[in-house]
């Protein structure tokens, strides 16, 4: 009899272990999917850094993410963006921008639009901003890799 019951307490922690096993990898691997997605919209910061700034311009922050970051139903987006300070007028850094059409670049004035990108229902906010009135932003979305993407919790 107890030798019975040893041998269900055996089986049973064998089976609580492997169930907690599964567990962690199912976490794991569902954390390095989103790590991957991360880095995806990590990386359109250095292709936005690789645009040269305009005269009279500097950069005073950067930013990422990856999820659902606008509209309904499912998908990933990713979206580098920067916050750059600039004593040249909206028009002249929209033209100056415009001509790095090929790398889809887009601005807006921080102070003129209410846009924001939402992240799990808070927008995407750059640590440094103070309201000034010379701040623009300057963003990009990118695209990821699909079967990372498929698997990302963040975009459903």
């Amino acid at each position: 009899m107890i030798q019975e019951l040893k041998e269900y307490l055996k089986i049973f922690f064998i089976v609580i272990i492997a169930i907690i096993i599964f567990i962690v990898l199912v976490i794991g691997i569902v954390m390095l999917f989103m790590k991957v997605n991360d880095y995806c919209a990590y990386s359109l910061i250095y292709e936005l850094k690789g645009v040269p700034l305009p005269e009279k311009t500097v950069m005073i922050d950067s930013t990422y993410a990856a999820g659902k970051l606008i509209g309904s139903g499912n998908g990933m987006q990713y979206l580098g963006a920067m916050l750059i300070e600039s004593k040249l007028s909206y028009d002249e850094l929209k033209n100056y921008y415009n001509k790095y059409g090929k790398n889809k670049l887009y601005i807006f004035k921080k102070d003129d639009v209410e846009y924001t990108f939402n992240r799990n229902g808070d927008n995407l906010t750059f640590e440094k901003y103070d309201n000034n009135s010379n701040y623009y932003i300057v963003y990009k979305w990118g695209e990821g890799i699909a079967f990372f993407e498929f698997f990302d919790i963040r975009g459903h």
